[in-house]
């Protein structure tokens, strides 16, 4: 998504450059043109001439407003698109960040995880082996079994 923003800051850079080069080059020589053929004019001939230079150049004018209110435009879009790339590598550091953290928890539970299923593994081995260890010393007399019915787990 940056690189695709990237990219058209890129391409309104260059469009700007285009316009500009035209402005200079091609318009603002012609205006030159017009209004040193016009200043000629006055000098040896007279009206339909001069009134057809005359049309030519503010239509030259209106071209040159035209594409500086154009360039304006652009100027502007530049700027918006900038601010909004800015925007885009925020949230995406902003993402990069919980993704890491999330990471960092998913390890953190899995070694739990794993601890946990260790002792497990241990107590039902222990148990095994205590369920054996009863087995083999048989049924607990009544009396035997009074006498240590009321002692702790512990004692």
């Amino acid at each position: 998504d940056n690189r695709q923003l990237l990219n058209e800051r890129i391409k309104l850079e260059g469009i700007m450059t285009r316009v500009e080069t035209y402005l200079n080059e091609n318009l603002r020589k012609r205006l030159d043109q017009v209004e040193q053929e016009l200043n000629e004019l006055r000098e040896t001939e007279g009206g339909t001439v001069l009134t057809a230079t005359t049309s030519e150049l503010d239509g030259i004018n209106k071209r040159v407003k035209e594409t500086l209110a154009r360039s304006e435009d652009l100027d502007s879009l530049i700027d918006k698109t900038e601010a909004e790339i800015k925007d885009h590598i925020k949230s995406m550091e902003r993402w990069k960040n919980i993704e890491k953290e999330q990471n960092d928890a998913i390890n953190h539970d899995t070694k739990e995880l794993e601890k946990m299923t260790n002792r497990q593994g241990m107590l039902l081995k222990k148990k095994e082996e205590c369920m054996k260890k009863i087995r083999e010393l048989g049924s607990l007399p009544q009396e035997a079994f009074e006498k240590y019915q009321t002692l702790t787990l512990k004692q």
